[in-house]
């Protein structure tokens, strides 16, 4: 995921905001001890999100503990969740999911040469990394195998210029897969729905994020395979910006049908209603306003 899915802090009560902190604090330790510690440079808050979805879903109690943290040497000893099966999930699929990432970097020529250098020095410890989480637990392989699946379709389809639509139901279907594995029934259905349009969500709003960085390097984007470029694109701009609603509302929809702890409920709330939305009109109220 690419940092768009954050919680709008200041709309949290302070329990719900030490709730998600603690959690944050837990991942980074859950990642250390489960995947791999050269993927803690790329934690973001997106994967905190799956955490507390999984949380609400399975109603997992959450733990706490004070440790010193290496990243906070002079502050006092942080409050943070102990790691449970939600945190070490998360871990796992971010590690999944990273190294994946970083092979299209990889395989990406207008990718820039730092970029390219960060990725082949951290590629190959996450790729051991993820052998070895696969070996410890093998009940993951069929969870790896999708994800890379996935982002293998969505590298080839790049090269076919697939449309916007086929591109977001790639890393539709990747998400989809990873909130919704291991579960079944109802909330197996629900779980993947959430992850389905959040992958939509991501993809579409990072393509207009990058549609003028991408038609000055001149990569792929789907937008721009449609429209030709930036300026015949912003048209479209209203029309993109009420899809992203439409994602947003089907997650909530999706959401609503878990009965979970109020605390963890809350969060996610507080994420999808307006994180996501904070997210998404950040990017795209400057392009609308400018398309008018």
């Amino acid at each position: 995921m690419l940092g768009y899915v954050r919680c709008a802090t200041e709309e949290l009560r302070v329990k719900h905001h030490s709730l998600y902190q603690a959690m944050y604090c837990g991942l980074c330790n859950s990642i250390g001890k489960n995947a791999s510690k050269a993927l803690l440079p790329f934690l973001s808050y997106d994967f905190v999100f799956l955490a507390f979805i999984r949380i609400t879903a399975t109603n997992e109690k959450v733990e706490f503990e004070k440790q010193f943290c290496l990243f906070h040497p002079f502050k006092n000893r942080k409050k943070r969740a102990r790691d449970n099966n939600a945190l070490r999930y998360a871990s796992q699929t971010a590690l999944f999911l990273t190294y994946e990432k970083m092979l299209d970097d990889k395989l990406d020529r207008d990718s820039s040469f730092s970029r390219r250098l960060l990725v082949s020095f951290f590629a190959p410890f996450l790729n051991r990394a993820c052998k070895k989480v696969i070996k410890r637990d093998p009940a993951l392989a069929p969870l790896y195998s999708s994800v890379s699946e996935a982002m293998q379709r969505g590298r080839e389809l790049e090269k076919k210029d697939a449309s916007l639509d086929e591109m977001c139901s790639c890393f539709a279907s990747c998400l989809s897969a990873i909130f919704s594995f291991g579960t079944e029934g109802e909330e197996q259905r629900i779980l993947a729905s959430i992850g389905e349009h959040l992958g939509r969500f991501i993809y579409t709003l990072d393509a207009v994020d990058d549609l003028e960085q991408d038609e000055k390097k001149g990569c792929f984007n789907p937008i721009l395979r449609r429209y030709g470029s930036a300026e015949k694109a912003k048209d479209a701009f209203p029309e993109l910006d009420m899809v992203l609603s439409y994602y947003i509302s089907q997650m909530k929809l999706a959401f609503d049908l878990l009965e979970g702890d109020p605390a963890p409920t809350a969060v996610c709330e507080n994420i999808i209603c307006l994180g996501l939305s904070r997210a998404a009109g950040n990017i795209m109220k400057p392009k609308v306003e400018k398309s008018k």
